[in-house]
């Protein structure tokens, strides 16, 4: 089996009849995909609820806008930052979990993952990063308006 399978995702929507048994909502993509792991043996399933529509509209406007604005401001203050780089600093800023160490005092600061967050814990987390842009003189465009920016 390829290697470039390793970390090979397949997403399927799906659903529970009254009775709890399970059905695909798309068989031919299931059936289409299936035969890359025929004869594996070290296979994963994963069953999770769908995303909420709410919970994606706020998603877009956090990388679309709010990450993305940031991302324009670093640059513009000399740092090469790029999306995957301004998530994870606004992360460790704003989402994590202190870690005690009960013998020696010394507390680690661990990222949360924004994807586990609830739609309010997530909301209150952006909310926090538009009042730390504030602080710098940044305005993040606000979620009802159309704004991107080109970086």
């Amino acid at each position: 089996m390829s290697s470039g399978l390793k970390n090979y995702v397949l997403e399927f929507d799906c659903g529970a009849d009254a009775a709890g048994k399970f059905y695909l909502k798309d068989r031919h993509k299931f059936r289409e995909q299936i035969p890359l792991f025929t004869g594996r043996d070290d296979l994963e399933m994963l069953i999770r609820i769908k995303r909420s529509y709410e919970t994606s509209q706020i998603r877009k406007y956090y990388f679309g806008v709010v990450v993305t604005y940031i991302v324009h401001c670093f640059r513009e203050d000399g740092w090469d930052a790029d999306q995957k780089l301004v998530h994870a600093f606004l992360k460790k800023q704003f989402a994590y979990e202190e870690i005690p160490n009960p013998q020696t005092s010394e507390v680690l600061q661990i990222a949360l993952s924004t994807t586990k967050m609830s739609v309010d814990d997530f909301c209150k987390y952006i909310e926090r990063i538009i009042h730390w842009a504030a602080e710098r003189g940044w305005t993040v465009p606000p979620a009802d308006t159309n704004y991107r920016i080109t970086t």
